[in-house]
């Protein structure tokens, strides 16, 4: 990918971006007999606005300090507003830069092309967020504090709970002062001794007290090695006290002896010792190779899907539902003899003592070796456990009817597995260093889909990241398939970058990918990327030019049925759908019906939930302006009109909810609020406020729902709901909705979106006559540029004006010339030096004629304007002498400033009426002197 790299700094909102969901909201639900979260809270709120500060948790492992520093976290966050961030083992892909990456993300900090790529600009990013932001950062099993030290928020209020197993050492370069230090011992003998009983339960008496307390003294007070010890008691009913106790002795002096093995790197006796037994005693075969397989995922917790995933590994295809429900049962039995933890949404959490031991278990079992998480081939097992699921989770995304076999229930149990695995899956497409790309391209294509549809800006960062070094370390880096990974992360990165308002940067990756499809000669991806370039240029107002994109996005579909090349998923379906929105726009109302009702069958025919109801919005919006236009010569039975766009937004809402789309259901508000806008302003209003809380802090009387990053969304409903409020005492209210939504359209570019402002403005406000009309002149002109003649006929009409006699056919719906422009001269072009491009016009035989037909004694003149947005060339601006229709052609010299690939536009337009005739973009390379 040419632009691929970054997460940058961008505004926050007042939450500071979504918070995960938590643990209890009190200090009273827990358990504090220790006084130890007393304490954690008393320092934390003693070193506020002294930071950044540390506290530090340290005792041996297994007596629940990690526990206690979440549970604090949580309290300040629910009572005193702080961002907490939480970096959890093997959820994040290796690398500085990534680390930064999520925690902006878990920040709310948009990511912005081109994206970043050094760690250092990302640590300035983090300070910059961090610097006035009650931030909490939870980090556990700290061994080298001086990787800690870039990690420390940079605020006043910024604060570190860390759990280690050792003391602070003073590596972080810190005040005394600023580092406090809790020692966890854990519970006392008592309240092991209760552990004890709790885990014997009634299976059989317990042992006199003095045998209790030996097993307690043997486990050292460790609550999962009692627990262990309580579940072998249980199981051992024959069992006397005295043998239970000289059994467990027994078994430590054996596990002591191993430690003399120079293979052995760590060691715990007391977890395993116990470990060791209650395998060999308490786990069933099935239990045991589910136990062994857990220890693959770099990760503290588990769910049933990747289990499940994991241990189906002798099956080609998907886990079925009943596998999943199978691994499920079979988790539930290892929590219940405390080998996992249960936590929430079926999944589990397994200590590092177990992880380690199931991971020495599983090197047993698969060859003579002792680190499981350097087996590539055990990495590669992870990877195409990752692949099976993820299969499975593209369907439900796309809406998909969930077959009984798919070991998901629906979209939303995908969207949640994915949620929680996308970190430890990119992880995993790091630590397998064969990677088989066939899978890898699966993977990441269902992981591209996932963040587009969330708007996850962030992680799709991390991924083009880990992509991006998996391209450059690769033994084959001309692979076709890793080209075509390649390329797809990429699209993705361009479709968020439109999404978040980056307009320009949006076009110019989009490009670059359908250059790369191009080259390889893939007809139907370079048909895809091409439809989003149209897309994007739809977004910009460039409405010609989208034109021109989407109609070759179908030329190219076209030509790929004709070579017999398969389109599985429906391409041809949004290219008619982008069709059918632009039409909208320009008023071709017959036009784009056909193309979306075409576009709504061909996804119901693909199975397509999210496409259809894409394409239901903008044939409700279709029908709504239809509808308006036709009110204004006969108002008579528009309300029953509105019933055919409402029952479209119905479905359309309906399919956004089963495939998680949030954006989609904020325009599904938008839509109803502009259909009820002259109808019931009151619901219009309700309607559109919703989009707006959708669309920036997050629920906002929208129940459980989380706010969606989609900034030209947001610009529109600031706009619609700025027209919503008409009563004279809202006009202040009004006027900051519109400037909010102009300050949006300006900064990504939007010019149909300003202009439609700048309209709005006109017409509504207080001003002199002379000013209005002025201003309403300079709309007129600006929708006439941009191509949308039934948007300038509107302003016309306003103005009192004749219909233009010498009105040209619309650009956007008929093609009348095509540009040629050609460098004259030396090549290549050199910096700093100016050149000439020479531009030859041919017209339409159709608009040859009419131009013929409609000269006047001055003749019909034509005028050509160059531009280059974005692009570092001089001038800017320049208008060619008038060209006659008889010899439409002529010369621009233009100064480059900058060396490498640069862009020019041409601009053909009418010098009559000012209409836009044609536009096309070149480039050009220029060279250092």
């Amino acid at each position: 990918m040419a632009r691929t790299a970054s997460v940058s700094l961008a505004r926050l909102s007042e939450s500071a971006g979504p918070q995960p969901t938590r643990g209890r909201s009190t200090t009273g639900d827990v358990d504090d007999s220790d006084g130890v979260l007393r304490e954690v809270l008393q320092q934390a709120r003693a070193l506020d606005g002294r930071g950044p500060a540390v506290i530090v948790l340290h005792g041996p492992p297994g007596i629940g300090k990690f526990t206690r520093a979440d549970l604090a976290a949580h309290v300040l966050q629910e009572d005193e507003g702080a961002v907490v961030l939480e970096l959890r083992p093997g959820r994040t892909p290796r690398g500085p830069a990534n680390e930064y990456r999520e925690l902006l993300r878990m920040l709310g900090a948009r990511a912005v092309l081109p994206l970043e790529t050094d760690a250092d600009h990302l640590v300035e990013d983090y300070a910059k967020v961090t610097r006035n932001v009650r931030t909490v950062l939870l980090l556990d099993d700290v061994t080298d504090w001086s990787q800690v030290r870039p990690l420390l928020p940079a605020g006043p209020q910024g604060l570190v709970i860390a759990t280690s197993l050792q003391p602070y050492d003073g590596q972080l370069g810190l005040e005394p002062e600023k580092v406090q230090q809790v020692h966890v011992k854990g519970p006392d003998a008592s309240e092991c001794a209760e552990i004890f009983a709790a885990a014997v339960g009634g299976a059989r008496p317990l042992p006199e007290d003095l045998r209790i307390a030996e097993i307690v003294d043997v486990c050292e007070r460790r609550p999962l090695a009692v627990k262990l010890a309580g579940a072998l008691c249980a199981h051992h009913t024959g069992m006397s006290g005295g043998r239970f106790v000289a059994e467990l002795r027994r078994r430590q002096s054996e596990q002591q002896k191993r430690w003399l093995r120079p293979s052995k790197q760590s060691y715990d006796l007391p977890m395993d010792t116990v470990l060791s037994w209650a395998y060999d005693d308490l786990l069933e075969p099935l239990q045991r190779d589910l136990l062994q397989h857990l220890a693959l995922p770099e990760t503290s917790t588990v769910n049933a899907y990747t289990a499940a995933a994991l241990t189906d590994h002798g099956r080609a295809g998907t886990p079925r539902a009943d596998t999943v429900r199978d691994t499920t049962r079979v988790l539930d039995e290892l929590a219940d003899l405390h080998f996992l933890e249960r936590q929430h949404h079926q999944r589990f959490r397994i200590a590092s003592a177990v992880r380690k031991f199931a991971a020495a278990q599983l090197s047993v079992s698969q060859k003579d070796y002792e680190d499981v998480e350097c087996d590539e081939e055990a990495a590669l097992r992870l990877l195409a456990a990752y692949r099976r699921l993820t299969l499975a989770a593209q369907s439900c995304l796309d809406g998909q009817a969930v077959s009984p076999l798919s070991p998901f229930s629906g979209p939303a149990s995908a969207r949640l597995w994915l949620e929680e695995e996308r970190g430890a899956i990119m992880r995993s497409l790091q630590i397998a260093e064969r990677i088989d790309p066939g899978i890898t391209y699966d993977v990441v294509k269902t992981l591209c889909t996932f963040f587009v549809t969330t708007g996850d800006f962030g992680s799709l960062a991390m991924l083009a990241d880990v992509v991006g070094r998996e391209g450059q370390e690769s033994e084959d880096p001309e692979s076709p398939v890793l080209a075509r990974i390649l390329c797809v992360v990429g699209l993705a990165v361009g479709i968020l970058a439109r999404k978040d308002g980056q307009l320009r940067q949006s076009y110019l990756q989009l490009r670059d990918v359908r250059e790369q499809y191009a080259a390889v000669g893939d007809l139907v991806a370079e048909a895809w990327a091409t439809r989003h370039m149209g897309v994007t240029l739809h977004c910009m107002g460039d409405f010609a030019l989208a034109m021109r994109h989407l109609r070759w996005a179908q030329e190219l579909l076209e030509e790929s049925i004709r070579r017999q090349e398969r389109d599985p998923n429906s391409r041809e379906a949004w290219v008619l759908h982008s069709l059918g929105a632009l039409y909208t726009d320009v008023g071709a109302f017959e036009e784009a019906k056909d193309c979306l009702d075409q576009s709504i069958r061909l996804h119901e025919a693909h199975g397509n939930l999210r496409g259809g109801a894409w394409a239901k919005v903008v044939l409700a919006a279709c029908l709504r302006e239809r509808c308006e236009q036709e009110e204004q010569q006969q108002a008579q039975g528009a309300l029953d009109r509105t019933r055919e766009p409402r029952r479209l937004l119905d479905e359309a809402a309906w399919g956004f909810e089963r495939t998680g789309d949030r954006s989609g259901l904020a325009c599904v508000r938008l839509e109803r609020g502009r259909i009820e806008m002259n109808r019931d302003p009151a619901t219009a209003r309700q309607m559109l406020h919703q989009a707006l809380a959708a669309l920036t802090a997050g629920s906002g009387g929208v129940e459980g729902e989380q706010a969606c990053p989609d900034r030209r969304a947001l610009a529109w409903t600031h706009f619609e709901y700025a027209r919503s409020l008409r009563n004279p005492d809202e006009a202040e209210q009004r006027n900051a909705e519109l400037a909010e939504s102009e300050a949006l359209f300006d900064t990504m570019g939007d010019r149909y979106g300003a202009a439609c402002v700048a309209w709005e403005r006109a017409t509504s406000e207080a001003m002199p006559r002379k000013k209005r009309r002025a201003r309403l002149q300079r709309v007129r002109e600006a929708f006439r540029q941009l191509g949308n003649e039934r948007k300038a006929d509107m302003v016309r009409r306003t103005l009192g004006e004749e219909p233009d006699q010498n009105r040209n056919p619309d650009s956007v719906l008929q093609s009348h010339c095509t540009i040629q422009p050609v460098v004259v001269g030396s090549v290549p072009v050199v910096r700093a030096q100016p050149f000439k491009v020479r531009l030859e016009v041919q017209l339409d035989p159709d608009f040859a004629h009419l131009l013929e037909s409609t000269r006047g004694e001055q003749g019909h003149e034509l005028r050509l304007m160059t531009m280059a947005p974005c692009a570092e060339i001089e001038p800017f601006d320049q208008l060619l002498p008038p060209l006659r229709q008889g010899g439409l052609s002529g010369e621009v010299e233009l100064t480059p400033r900058l060396s490498g690939r640069q862009e020019m536009r041409f601009t053909l337009l009418a010098e009559s009426n000012g209409s836009v005739l044609q536009e096309i973009e070149c480039e050009v390379e220029v060279k250092d002197a």
